[in-house]
């Protein structure tokens, strides 16, 4: 653990006595204890202080503990090295970064956990300490982070601009556009015009008089799981076997990753991974696999039938059933994760997302440009349509080939 003498910003002043009270409830008050850096090298030292941090942090889906304790498991471990570092303001957790550190030609990258198959990176925080937080900490952080882990430079991938009202103080440090946006929005009011509400109204109809009663079920027993689970993969596969394009998600490793993580989360108002599928009748024609913290419902990955029922507009049905049940069920917001299709922007806005990568030593400097040259390449190929196509075109015939 080290110390860390920082000074709270002159940005945030100190409240008003009145407010001294409830702030210092939230973590608002700006704090002139010393800020702290403890690093935990397991999940099983860590948990109890990060659940419990959990409960008031800031935090997306993808640094929940439960979500990478199980990528984590479901990989038989990690590549490199855990390196789980908790900022600490007196005896208050502020924050928390799950990384690993890999080595690779002599150079120690630390990134988020997960980070390749998560939705976004994120600093989990204190939402008063997030507020407050400025460079001049960051970069007395980031130092202080060197000498923990070892780390030669701090990769930080698809980073959204804001999480549950509090903007993201890590872009005060140089950043980039991700070569994906990222698709979030409210779940207070329909979004859907009267027009596109008559269209998804329509196409259950047909549905309906061609395969039978239309329902969105949860998956809520281990039954249900591996039924929802098995079709998924199997629609999934389709899909990208027309693509061109591998199937992660029946590789056994995810595989176990979902089916462990939703078995989980039966108990649970808010759990980890949570399966629906759309049903007409008998026929299971899609699925949403989404993920949760707190208030809020990430839609994590979702797979539709092929066949003659695809052409009901499925997903847009699937979706306006699910955001019904999600507001029902009190959540309050709502992403579709990183990727341009159409169809989002009936339930979420487009936004940037940003990557951050910030070299930590004089090796990590070279390093550094060179990801960042890569991400900025990707974005270039993935952001330009005519570049685009022609990048899958040529992905589908070497995955064919």
């Amino acid at each position: 653990m080290s110390d860390l003498a920082l000074q709270p910003s002159p940005r945030y002043p100190r409240p008003e006595a009145d407010d001294e009270q409830n702030m210092l409830a939230d973590g608002e008050l700006a704090s002139e204890q010393t800020l702290r850096l403890e690093l935990i090298d397991s999940l099983e030292a860590a948990e109890a202080a990060w659940r419990a941090f959990e409960v008031r942090a800031v935090i997306t889906p993808y640094q929940r503990f439960d979500w990478i304790s199980r990528l984590v498991a479901a990989h038989g471990g990690l590549k490199g090295r855990l390196a789980i570092v908790f900022l600490h303001e007196g005896e208050r957790v502020v924050g928390l970064l799950p990384l690993e550190i890999t080595n690779r030609l002599g150079i120690r990258p630390a990134r988020i956990i997960g980070w390749d198959f998560s939705n976004g990176d994120w600093m989990a925080m204190d939402k008063g300490f997030a507020r407050r937080l400025d460079r001049t900490m960051l970069d007395t952080i980031l130092s202080e982070l060197r000498k923990l882990t070892g780390a030669d430079l701090l990769a930080l991938h698809s980073q959204p601009e804001s999480w549950d009202g509090v903007r993201n103080p890590l872009l005060a440090l140089p950043h980039q556009p991700s070569p994906d946006h990222f698709y979030a929005g409210s779940l207070g009011a329909e979004r859907l015009n009267a027009k596109r509400l008559r269209n998804i109204d329509r196409g259950r109809r047909r549905l309906e008089e061609a395969y039978g009663p239309v329902r969105l079920e949860r998956a809520t027993s281990p039954e249900a799981i591996e039924a929802v689970h098995a079709e998924f993969l199997r629609q999934r596969g389709v899909r990208f076997k027309e693509m061109g394009v591998a199937n992660v998600f029946a590789e056994d490793w995810m595989q176990r990753f979902f089916k462990v993580s939703a078995r989980s989360g039966l108990d649970q108002k808010r759990p980890v991974l949570v399966m629906h599928a759309l049903y007409a009748g008998d026929l299971l024609v899609a699925t949403s696999i989404g993920s949760t913290s707190g208030d809020h419902y990430g839609q994590y990955i979702n797979s539709t039938t092929d066949g003659p029922a695809a052409k009901y507009s499925l997903m847009a049905l699937l979706l306006h059933l699910l955001t019904e049940e999600l507001r029902q069920e009190g959540f309050t917001s709502i992403d579709m994760g990183l990727g341009d299709f159409e169809y989002k922007l009936d339930w979420t806005d487009k936004q940037m997302s940003y990557d951050a990568v910030i070299a930590l030593s004089a090796v990590g400097r070279g390093a550094a440009a060179l990801l960042q040259g890569l991400r900025a390449a990707k974005r270039a190929i993935k952001q330009h349509p005519m570049l685009w196509k022609l990048a899958t075109a040529v992905r589908a015939r070497l995955n064919r080939g």
